[in-house]
């Protein structure tokens, strides 16, 4: 199981890979756009680090209104 977050481009992506393989991969499809996968691994996963990447993502999609009415 895994979840995909945005990051700010190809270069990000390819430091969070490198990295953490473990945690991290290019999704075949998403991966061109500068998205990423995170691994959810159940016991081993670090649930703050996947929230922390989870609103990070959220801050570089979410429409500017919705970021405004949020307080960001």
């Amino acid at each position: 199981t895994a979840v995909m977050v945005k990051t700010s481009g190809r270069e990000e992506q390819a430091m969070l890979v490198e990295m953490d393989p473990d945690l991290y991969h290019v999704p075949p499809y998403l991966g061109p756009g500068g998205w990423v996968g995170m691994e959810l691994n159940g016991y081993a996963t670090d649930w703050d680090r996947i929230e922390d990447r989870i609103a990070i993502s959220w801050e570089m999609v979410a429409p500017r209104r919705l970021l405004e009415a949020c307080g960001r």
